[in-house]
């Protein structure tokens, strides 16, 4: 289902329009910024739609905009590969989240006091580690 309002997400624009309009535009002065926004957009996505939802969501943007920049598309995969698999801020992005919110009793808020600070964490990680990692070159 959650495949569906996605698509949805997708259909609308609003997609393209923050790859065109932000991520482009940054990337243009400095790639690893791009991938950075890349990975935060996905981070946020994957809080209120699943993980593989965003990742087929944000897989072909991620070519895009590698193709755009003229650079290898391999780092920015791994950014939403990453991005789309560590979400802890809510229940909502990830299977096991759902599993243990209501078999531990916890609280939507539970979720987001400690699973944000922890994507704060792993998206301020992932800008370092991933161009270091997976350089950004050009094709």
């Amino acid at each position: 289902g959650m495949i569906a309002v996605g698509k949805a997400v997708e259909n609308s624009g609003s997609l393209a329009w923050i790859a065109e309009h932000t991520l482009i535009r940054l990337g243009q002065s400095n790639p690893a910024i791009a991938l950075s926004g890349l990975y935060l957009l996905t981070s946020l996505l994957t809080a209120f739609l699943s993980n593989n939802a965003t990742a087929l969501l944000l897989t072909p943007m991620a070519i895009g905009m590698a193709q755009h920049l003229g650079l290898d598309p391999t780092p920015f995969l791994v950014a939403v590969m990453f991005a789309a698999s560590a979400s802890f801020a809510t229940p909502l992005g990830y299977q096991t989240n759902l599993f243990v919110y209501s078999a531990g009793g916890y609280y939507f808020r539970d979720f987001v006091k400690v699973g944000l600070p922890l994507n704060i964490i792993f998206w301020l990680v992932a800008s370092f580690l991933i161009p270091w990692l997976w350089p950004l070159k050009a094709l």
